[in-house]
């Protein structure tokens, strides 16, 4: 793209975890041993597909994420089940075989500045849009970013009807008739022209289709995580379709659909990047750039530890504009976690009491290793 800018850039369908590592870009998506777990959490909470431990995998997110990340450029290699990308968010850049890529329009660089609340960002919601709604709340001063979508008609086959939780997203099924299939529809319409995101999350959901007028998608259920519906048109239903796994009788079932206010967005966008840094140079382990602040401030950087054992350390050197040196230097220690792998091919496991049995024979000086079965 840009052989001498540093960025960030993502593919919209990836082959494996490691999709960076394995064609050589910087991006977001990671699986490692050594990933940091309270960043995979955040990640999963951001509305990423994830392990919660030590993976996060990227799909087509908001511009909320995108700006927070620094992705820079999108690059769209499944455009057979993938919603049109919005052209206000993201514009086209060129193409090679199934490859067509997009810069995105409202791209952050790594660091940048935010208000002083950030310290009291909310992010333990199970609601991915409550939780960036309120990071860029509180970054910038700018509520509502994202605007819940009402549900504005329920069908079901085979299944109670629901009565609670339309207005909050959290909602419980009941299956009429237990052993068979199953399935819920719910419709949303948004009242104008914006770019509608959905979540799903329930262990008994086996499928979701989406359709929107002609087009029809399929999301992938393995994990939950956002889905980009693009630009859609006010007063066209959205369907959504979610088949009921034979044998569940009943689940919990998260269900959000929301909106982009582009307005906000916009605004509270300009705001982050008239504060944000300008990067000079790169090297593989240094930065340096010019940053201003016009009032008292919180400067974010998102970079990801991801190392080996060691320690990782990031030093700032802050060169004053009253002549002043300041350095600052923080660093996170990674040390390898013993393992032992028990499995059905070194032990019986049929029972509690088998189980029970294996981690008996263990001797005393592997007890404080984290088992893997």
């Amino acid at each position: 793209m840009e052989n001498n800018k540093f960025y960030r850039m993502e593919l919209t369908s990836l082959r494996a975890r490691m999709d960076a590592a394995w064609y050589g870009y910087n991006g977001v998506s990671t699986f490692s041993s050594m990933a940091y777990e309270k960043l995979s959490n955040l990640q999963q909470q951001l509305g990423m597909f994830g392990n919660y431990i030590n993976s996060y995998t990227y799909h087509p997110q908001t511009p909320v994420y995108n700006a927070m990340m620094s992705l820079e450029y999108i690059v769209n290699n499944n455009a057979e089940n993938i919603p049109v990308l919005n052209d206000e968010i993201y514009s086209y850049v060129d193409s090679e075989g199934k490859f067509n890529a997009y810069k995105n329009n409202y791209n952050l660089p790594i660091a940048y500045c935010v208000d002083d609340s950030i310290t009291s960002w909310n992010f333990k919601s199970e609601n991915p849009f409550e939780v960036q709604n309120d990071y860029f709340m509180r970054a910038t001063g700018i509520e509502n970013v994202f605007e819940h979508l009402e549900i504005t008609d329920d069908n079901y086959y085979n299944i109670d009807q629901i009565f609670s939780g339309f207005d909050t997203g959290y909602m419980n099924f009941y299956k009429t008739n237990e052993g068979t299939e199953g399935a819920i529809s719910f419709t949303v319409t948004p009242k104008t022209d914006q770019n509608v995101y959905l979540f799903v999350d329930s262990s008994g959901v086996d499928s979701i289709t989406v359709s929107i007028g002609y087009n029809q998608y399929s999301q992938n259920v393995d994990r939950e995580y956002i889905y980009d519906l693009g630009m859609c048109k006010a007063d066209v239903p959205i369907l959504v379709e979610m088949a009921v796994k034979q044998d569940t009788a009943s689940a919990a079932l998260n269900f959000f659909a929301y909106g982009l206010n582009m307005d906000a967005f916009e605004k509270g966008y300009n705001t982050l990047k008239s504060e944000a840094i300008n990067v000079s140079s790169f090297e593989d382990t240094k930065i340096t750039g010019d940053i201003t602040a016009t009032k008292d401030t919180i400067w974010t950087c998102p970079i990801r530890y991801n190392a080996q054992s060691g320690t990782g350390e990031v030093t700032w050197t802050l060169d004053m504009k009253n002549g002043d040196v300041i350095e600052l230097a923080h660093r996170m220690i990674v040390w390898p976690y013993p393992t032992m792998t028990i499995s059905s091919a070194t032990a019986r496991l049929d029972t509690a009491a088998d189980l029970q049995a294996a981690l008996d024979a263990i001797g005393a000086e592997d007890r404080d290793k984290k088992f893997i079965l």
